[in-house]
């Protein structure tokens, strides 16, 4: 998928408002969710790897490599726990992080957590292969963005 600037900043927009929504709903209603899941969208972490993973410092631990989180994220990850601590199980919490996905998504066209973390990849400026059903749901997001902005 080759999208030019205009397409990129509008779904740049789009991912920003989402990383915010989230944050909003942790600091305002002290939603757990909202900040594991701002943390896995950002940095780019698959749920099931964040909650088996530790925290030491400002590095987080993962199954398969380690990210430097920022001061601020470590701090407040550290504040209120790991989610093996607050969640049963990893299904569970997995199921949990998708539900706050759509939450923090106004749009008729829902993407999942896959799908965000492929357009924050496309965002990036990396390769990414996408199957049809990902691209006609970014075709149909992009449109519905397009529509907002003209009204």
């Amino acid at each position: 998928m080759n999208a030019t600037s205009v397409e990129l900043n509008i779904f740049q927009k789009y991912f920003n408002s989402i990383l915010e929504k989230l944050w909003n709903r942790f600091v305002k209603l002290n939603r757990i969710i909202s900040f594991y899941t701002y943390l896995c969208l950002k940095y780019r972490i698959p749920p099931k790897e964040l909650y088996n993973s530790t925290l030491h410092q400002h590095t987080l631990t993962l199954k398969k490599n380690s990210i430097n989180l920022e001061e601020n994220d470590a701090s407040i990850l550290k504040k209120i726990g790991l989610p093996a601590r607050k969640w049963s199980s990893v299904d569970s919490f997995v199921k949990a992080v998708s539900r706050e996905v759509k939450s923090a998504q106004n749009t008729r066209t829902i993407l999942n957590f896959v799908e965000l973390i492929v357009l924050r990849n496309l965002l990036k400026g990396q390769n990414v292969r996408i199957g049809a059903s990902t691209f006609t749901k970014l075709l149909k997001l992009h449109q519905e963005l397009l529509e907002e902005k003209s009204i």
